[in-house]
């Protein structure tokens, strides 16, 4: 008995710390974001997947905050590199990229239907938008701008 309630203890202690730690790790991730804005014209983040080559799923994020919704703005580029490794995930089945178009429809823009839902969480927020062969299918121009031919 006195064994497991020191293996309580230590395991307590020991998950604290690793939040502390986190938490730690996050406020970092947050000021390295919003320290790493880069001029290049990228407005959005666009990531597909396919299985055969032929249908694709997408979704499409612009609009970045840092911190939550009311946070200081991010470029897209700032979160492609720094929280998803830029295109370390790319393969012969996903893609993901920044693009210089915004993801809603327009005349120069990628032509994403709806208005962009807001995902707001603890530590970034951004709109998505998303198509999908039974929603609203993906067209080409989408997922070329990820990188798929």
């Amino acid at each position: 008995m006195k064994y497991l309630k020191l293996l309580m203890l230590t395991l307590v202690l020991a998950s604290s710390s690793f939040c502390k730690s986190h938490q730690e790790d996050t406020s970092s991730l947050l000021l390295a974001l919003a320290g790493a804005q880069t001029a290049d014209g990228k407005n959005s983040l666009v990531v597909f997947d396919t299985t055969d080559g032929i249908s694709y799923t997408g979704k499409c994020y612009d609009t970045f905050t840092a911190g939550g919704a009311s946070g200081p703005a991010i470029s897209p580029t700032a979160y492609f590199n720094i929280v998803l490794g830029g295109s370390a995930a790319n393969n012969d089945f996903h893609k993901q990229n920044t693009s210089s178009s915004t993801c809603a429809s327009g005349t120069s823009n990628l032509g994403f239907t709806g208005g962009g839902i807001p995902a707001i969480g603890s530590d970034f927020a951004f709109k998505v938008y998303y198509c999908d062969p039974n929603y609203s299918a993906c067209k080409q121009a989408q997922w070329r701008a990820a990188g798929f031919p």
